[in-house]
């Protein structure tokens, strides 16, 4: 029995989890915490690198987490994603050669200075080969695994947050089949993964939590930090009525923010339908919520209603057994 550790690095927070693994699929876990990052400049991974070792070492401390192998994953800010079709060519480094070339077009750095990786999904259905490419800043990467062992950890992967979400669905809901929408609401921006069959798609939508507590600011007046207090403590996604609470605050509250959700569905609605040119995929059937920013209230009615789909929360421990 071997033990591993994932990392789940955030705009605003760091998760850390430890569990036991036997066999391929035997997850146990063991411990599990979080700490709140600073807010870090994703453009100068420096920032990040000096905050993280003090949050990575103060849930070790907490929690009784012990060095391990980590899994590292890095949120959706860090990474660069992109959906590419290419020609059926026969030749694997031919086909090679053109995923570099589409990395060189659109991904905006030098060649040198990005880490990427791809993945072949299967063809569209013009007969295109299918990839999905995710790239990130190379000294973003460094600055990570550096501070990651600078608290005495052993990074052993790194992964993205889209794609790791990808996994824990398919791994949770191993029998999920058709075409479902992922939504990673987070603080900074959300992840939207669209996932049928071998098909995958996924784009960064620069609404989320952050911007909602700016609104609730502009609206009231009052400090951003107020903001959010008032959002964590009162807030609500209102569902269409006229006056749906009594104190005028928090109805005011609740309209604010189901005006930057309905801008969150126009997005949402704009990427389904590419999506569905793009790659001749269907309309998702089901969607599931995920991030810390899916934890307001009606969140799940107000998506019910405005995409007229089945919505549950993703819960990424489904298949998983719980330590004491």
């Amino acid at each position: 029995m071997s033990k591993i550790l994932t990392l789940n690095i955030g705009a605003s927070k760091a998760l850390l989890a430890e569990y036991t693994l036997s066999g391929k699929r035997n997850l146990v876990l063991t411990a599990y915490g979080s700490g709140e990052l600073p807010a870090f400049d994703v453009n100068d991974p420096g920032t990040l690198a000096a905050a993280l070792p003090a949050v990575l070492l103060q849930i070790m401390r907490e929690k009784g987490i012990k060095p391990a192998p980590l899994v590292v994953s890095l949120g959706g800010q860090m990474v660069y994603p992109r959906f590419a079709k290419f020609p059926p060519v026969g030749d694997k480094e031919k086909l090679d050669q053109l995923v570099r070339y589409e990395i060189e077009q659109n991904v905006p750095f030098p060649i040198d200075e990005i880490v990427s990786d791809h993945q072949f999904v299967g063809e569209t259905v013009d007969g295109d080969q299918a990839a999905m490419i995710v790239a990130a800043k190379l000294d973003a990467v460094r600055a990570v695994t550096d501070a990651v062992r600078a608290a005495g950890l052993k990074p052993a992967k790194v992964d993205v947050s889209p794609i790791a979400i990808c996994n824990a669905l398919k791994f949770s809901n191993p029998g999920v089949s058709g075409c479902s929408l992922v939504l990673d609401i987070g603080s900074k921006s959300t992840n939207l993964i669209i996932l049928e069959d071998e098909k995958i798609y996924n784009r960064s939508i620069n609404v989320a939590g952050t911007l909602i507590t700016k609104e609730i600011a502009q609206a009231l007046g009052c400090s951003f930090e107020e903001a959010e207090q008032l959002k964590l403590e009162r807030g609500y996604v209102a569902l269409g009525g006229v006056t749906e609470d009594e104190d005028e605050v928090t109805d005011r509250i609740s309209k604010v923010i189901r005006t930057v959700l309905t801008r969150l569905h126009a997005e949402i609605s704009r990427s389904v339908n590419f999506y569905r040119s793009q790659q001749g995929g269907s309309a998702p059937s089901r969607l599931y919520l995920t991030g810390g920013s899916a934890r307001l209230p009606q969140l799940d009615q107000f998506f019910t209603e405005s995409l007229q789909v089945e919505v549950e929360y993703l819960n990424p421990f489904t298949g998983i057994s719980l330590g004491p």
